[in-house]
């Protein structure tokens, strides 16, 4: 595309193109035609006002290589491309034909002579009813493209556990185009929203915006619905919905996660947004008349500074800062006064360079502080602008907060998920060197008089090896991926059973008081996790009562209602058994209450908490489809409540049982199948001293070759679950080809596939946990090969 280059028009060709545009465009009897004047000339659009033809009698912007005057006269043709001439010649006649405002894409020349992309809005000038000329708005879009195609780069790969986050950026492009029609954004959300949901495939959506409905193909009301209010102007004008299609029970925190809440939250917002942005768009291209609309329902902040007073501040601008109109624009209102004490040196910084005659950058960022106190954060766009006899400043300014806490939420997410990760993988690691040590620890004292000092520094090893294994119980725990193998309990069962253990680990200076529910529900829940959850509340609840107190722990049965739910995220409607802790301990702080659950987070001194308790309980409570609450105040206790759904089933009786002191023997054949060297070696060991006719093989691939050549097949098959090339679902399933007849214990630290899928595993797998003792293989393994 070439640039057109001509002779500056003669000075009478000039004042007849500034009279057209104070009759067309600027109202003279407002009083204060200069100061829109200079607003409309410093806008960041490229604002231009042709006739039918396409020539040009005013324009705001310098265009490249030309000054303002000399592009009056010119053609509007002459800056874009051949091949777009013809799409703006029809809009030309579109608009002085119908009066329509009418949007398009084009290419043109930018800044520094660049080839830049423009979206424009052609709209009519109307006298006495007759379309006069048109005003033609050009937003450069160049940059904002690059930069949301820099955005979508960088956020391709964040996975399933920031997709809600994706989404949301989808849904901010979309509305940021500027040829999208209002209808076209809201059928595009509904067919959005589902993809962003924990099971998409039965997911349906509903947008519902006055009195118009937006549905999904599938759409069907059902229980399991998460709505949010649309708001404008302080006056409903909507909702915006998402239903299951079925129930979900397997979801951590029922039918809809909380991140899901706050992303329907979020989407509410910004749709209320885009349609705010839009009926101030076409209230700008409808007419001239509307320019001061455009600045007052702008969502931005927009002010005129000039010797000291605000010559135009919007609505944003009072909202944003919680004044009125009439303070903004008093003499002593000093915009410094809303800066937060640490951007306020920036702000000095930029004054500085203004008085040593030197323009501080345009855009830049700070903090800000409403009248009562609230601070938050700004983007700022600032020009220094000519008016009247000096030197005005215009200024653009933009609540980004959401935009920042959104971004914290990624790196939140992002952070939250390498941990987990971290913790399940060192945790399963750890689990097979503990079952090598607690073993032949164990081995060894067996084989020792107690009365040898050796024996006593291999008692010392193997506890605290049993230590070490409760830790990395609590980092799968927190990482929800500690294997569940989960029956139907009463928990007052549980209770009482540890009711003699709770009173050794509080002490007697701490008054303990149980008060069960008569007729109790059942739970289906991991016993082994349930003690695991009660010793932790009660090792906190000992904790915040350092000089004695009284520690309640009781059960209910409870119905959560719909109004419960509606206050309380991630929570279904329906019957639970409610276990609850209280103290009478020292209590938290408001500020402490929403980090309790964090991993590592805890209020105890160095050295005496590791900060996985609590956040221990959390992830069994949500692995278990349950929730937990925290009520709390500093000097004045703590109760803990955890809600589990409740099951129809009749609860079998729980029993801590009674510790084996002798090893059972067997003769039958076994093999052993697992990729940690030491822990197969001890397995063996143990099930030859206890007369077993051992075979062993390091992967699923060598023991499927070593049973290819076997005469007879083995009685019974232990192998881990995850392993190189061939896990151990695998190979019993490609064993099954070869024989028929034989028994399977797995064995594993965690597995977050195969038999145990979605983290709980199948009641008729039997299966071993990691680190287990001598005695532990020994036990499962006859009980197996006797079916029990």
């Amino acid at each position: 595309m070439g640039k057109a280059h001509f002779l500056p028009p003669t000075e009478r060709k000039l004042a007849k193109a500034r009279e057209s545009l104070n009759k067309h465009v600027l109202d003279p009897d407002r009083g204060s035609e200069g100061k829109w004047q200079s607003l409309v000339e410093n806008f960041p659009d490229i604002i231009l006002n042709v006739t039918r033809d396409g020539t040009i009698t005013f324009i705001n912007h310098t265009m490249p290589g030309l000054t303002p005057e000399q592009a009056i006269g010119t053609k509007v043709y002459d800056y874009i491309p051949t091949n777009h001439h013809e799409k703006i010649r029809k809009t030309l006649e579109r608009v002085f034909q119908t009066g329509e405002t009418v949007s398009y894409e084009t290419s043109g020349i930018g800044p520094q002579d660049t080839a830049s992309c423009f979206m424009s809005r052609v709209g009519p000038v109307l006298r006495e009813g007759e379309v006069v000329a048109a005003i033609l708005v050009a937003t450069d879009m160049t940059v904002r493209n690059r930069v949301e195609k820099e955005i979508q780069r960088k956020s391709h790969d964040h996975g399933e556990r920031v997709k809600e986050l994706n989404c949301l950026y989808k849904a901010s492009q979309m509305m940021a185009e500027r040829d999208i029609t209002r209808d076209e954004v809201l059928n595009r959300l509904i067919e959005l929203l589902p993809s962003a949901l924990q099971f998409p495939e039965i997911t349906c959506a509903r947008i519902i915006l006055y009195d118009r409905e937006f549905k999904s193909e599938n759409f069907k009301k059902t229980k399991w619905k998460l709505s949010v209010d649309m708001t404008l102007s302080g006056s409903k004008i909507g909702s915006m919905e998402v239903y299951y299609l079925e129930e979900k029970y397997e979801a951590d925190e029922g039918p809809f996660y909380k991140e899901e809440k706050n992303l329907l939250e979020n989407l509410a917002r910004e749709t209320e947004k885009f349609i705010e942005r839009r009926q101030v768009d076409e209230a700008l291209l409808e007419s001239e008349a509307k320019y001061r609309s455009l600045i007052e329902q702008s969502n931005d902040a927009i002010y005129l500074l000039y010797d000291g007073r605000f010559e135009l501040t919007n609505r944003r601008f009072t909202e944003m800062l919680g004044i009125s109109s009439e303070e903004a624009r008093a003499p002593d209102f000093n915009l410094k006064d809303f800066v937060a004490p640490r951007s306020r040196s920036l702000i000095e910084e930029r004054r500085q360079m203004l008085e040593q005659g030197e323009l501080p950058p345009p855009y830049y960022e700070f903090f800000g502080l409403d009248k009562k106190g609230r601070e938050f954060a700004v983007e700022a766009s600032v020009k220094y602008i000519p008016y009247r006899n000096g030197t005005a400043t215009q200024g653009i300014l933009r609540d980004i907060s959401e935009r920042k806490k959104l971004e914290e939420q990624l790196r939140q997410a992002i952070k939250m998920e390498a941990i987990g990760r971290l913790a399940g993988g060192v945790a399963h690691d750890f689990n097979n060197l503990l079952t090598v040590i607690t073993g032949h620890a164990e081995l060894a004292l067996t084989s020792l008089n107690t009365r040898e000092q050796l024996s006593e520094d291999l008692q010392e090893i193997q506890n605290a090896a049993n230590r070490a294994s409760d830790l990395t119980g609590q980092l799968l725990a927190f990482s929800r991926k500690q294997t569940q193998q989960p029956k139907v309990l009463n928990l007052n069962d549980i209770i009482t059973e540890l009711h003699k253990m709770l009173r050794r680990i509080i002490g007697e200076d701490i008054h303990l008081e149980t008060i069960p529910e008569p007729d109790l529900w059942s739970v289906n829940a991991d016993p082994g996790q349930i003690e695991q959850i009660i010793v932790n509340l009660v090792v906190n609840a000992r904790d915040a009562m350092p000089d004695g107190g009284k520690l309640t722990i009781e059960t209910q049965n409870v119905e959560l209602d719909e109004e419960y739910a509606s206050i309380h995220a991630g929570v279904i409607p329906g019957s639970y058994v409610m276990l609850a802790a209280s103290d009478t301990g020292c209590g938290m702080t408001e500020e402490a209450k929403p980090q309790i659950f964090d991993p590592f987070f805890t209020t105890k001194k160095a050295g005496e908490g590791t900060g996985l308790g609590l956040s221990t309980v959390y992830g069994i409570v949500k692995q278990s489809g349950g929730n937990v609450w925290v009520y709390s105040e500093l000097n004045n206790g703590t109760t803990l409540k955890i809600y589990l759904p409740m099951v129809a089933e009749e609860a079998k009786k729980f029993s801590l049982g009674e510790d084996i002191l002798e090893m059972p023997h067997g003769t039958e054949t076994v093999l052993v199948v697992e990729d940690e060297d030491g822990v197969r070696r001890l397995a063996c060991r143990v099930l030859r001293q206890q007369g077993y006719s051992v075979s062993e093989a390091r992967t699923g691939r060598d023991a499927y070759f070593m049973c290819q050549k076997m005469d007879e097949p083995v009685d019974l098959v232990i192998t881990d679950v995850i392993m190189p090339s061939m896990g151990g679902a695998e190979l019993v399933e490609k064993l099954r080809e070869l024989w028929s007849d034989f028994k399977v214990l797995y064995m594993s630290g965690y597995t977050a596939n195969a038999i145990a899928h979605r983290c709980v595993l199948d009641q008729d797998k039997p299966y071993l946990q990691k680190p287990f003792r001598p005695i532990d293989i020994a036990c499962k393994v006859r009980r197996v090969l006797d079916g029990k």
